[in-house]
């Protein structure tokens, strides 16, 4: 017995031992889960601080974006009140605020029209296209009762006839236009207008007045009308119809090409403006038909201008300024190319 008796001793020791590390790892996995813990509960700590931070940012920015706003009303309140304030160590009334608004607004569009030559040519060529379709329609039934003899009615459908061009020539203006360019539709088209208003001149007229105009400037009535009656010995209806037809097809085509050319070449700016190339072609079309009128009203009353024939006078007013318009694109026709 006394041999045995160590054995269950150190069996014993093992059981201790084994039981002493057993508690060391339970001690050590308990200090490690209350490491986690903590450190869960920091992390959700803080981001509740910074959740409490962003809710003052916010309500900080919404306070100043409502005295913002409190500041906007008062100045639009203190803009509609007809009283004035200093500007510069000058008083300045609101109303000339407002005029000099539209001053600077006009200029900076006049800037931007002028930013490429290409927007200038194209409005003059829309103003010049206007007022010979103008000129046309208005001295038409005065040229036909005055040398053919026509009546309201052939007038009329003369001129229905040509109104019912007036689409299909749009159309073929913009397939030549695509076709061939726009800037080469627009000189060709003023060569056709300046070889119809060479075509249209009334030479028997132009004939017969420089035979007498050393008794038409002698004359102090004034000169008698006989002399504008004749137009061209026998060919004068032909010509004068073939040279109508021609002038305002050409015009047609002429505005068309135009007014897409300035589509194309108009600056980003200037469409992004209140007064862009949508506004500008219909006043220019207005001023166009005006000075169509004027010109038109001028030439019927000037009874002691050298050339009392309203057909010459048409004629040369046209050729002149279709000239100098043909002047500008060919000297400018290089700029005259706008793309998509």
């Amino acid at each position: 017995m006394s041999i045995c008796s160590p054995i269950p001793l150190m069996h014993d020791e093992n059981t201790t031992k084994h039981q002493f590390e057993d508690n060391v790892s339970l001690s050590e996995n308990d200090d490690h889960s209350f490491l986690r813990r903590s450190r869960a509960r920091s992390s959700s700590d803080q981001s509740k601080l910074e959740a409490f931070l962003k809710l003052e940012r916010g309500i900080s920015d919404t306070s100043a974006t409502y005295q913002k706003l409190e500041r906007g009303i008062s100045d639009i309140s203190a803009y509609h009140k007809p009283n004035t304030h200093a500007r510069n160590g000058q008083r300045v009334t609101y109303q000339k605020l407002h005029h000099r608004k539209w001053k600077t607004t006009l200029r900076r569009t006049a800037k931007l029209i002028l930013h490429n030559i290409a927007i200038p040519i194209t409005l003059a060529l829309h103003l010049f296209a206007n007022m010979t379709i103008e000129l046309i329609m208005s001295s038409c039934v005065i040229i036909t009762h005055r040398y053919f003899n026509w009546s309201g009615t052939k007038a009329g459908f003369f001129l229905s006839l040509l109104a019912f061009c007036f689409i299909p020539m749009h159309m073929i203006a913009s397939y030549l236009g695509f076709c061939y360019g726009e800037r080469c539709v627009l000189r060709k088209g003023l060569i056709a207008i300046l070889s119809a208003s060479i075509v249209g001149i009334n030479y028997e007229a132009l004939y017969i007045l420089m035979k007498e105009i050393d008794s038409i400037l002698r004359k102090e009535d004034s000169p008698n009308d006989t002399t504008t009656k004749y137009f061209d010995w026998n060919i004068g209806l032909e010509q004068y119809c073939l040279a109508t037809c021609i002038l305002f097809l050409c015009s047609i085509v002429i505005e068309s090409a135009s007014l897409s050319l300035m589509s194309k070449v108009s600056y980003s700016r200037l469409n992004a403006s209140s007064i862009n190339c949508s506004t500008l072609s219909p006043l220019i079309s207005c001023i166009g038909k005006i000075i169509g009128s004027t010109i038109l009203v001028v030439v019927g009353l000037s009874h002691r201008m050298i050339y009392t024939d309203i057909v010459n006078s048409i004629s040369f007013f046209l050729i002149m300024s279709c000239a100098c318009c043909y002047h500008v694109v060919k000297k400018h026709y290089f700029f005259l190319y706008g793309t998509k």
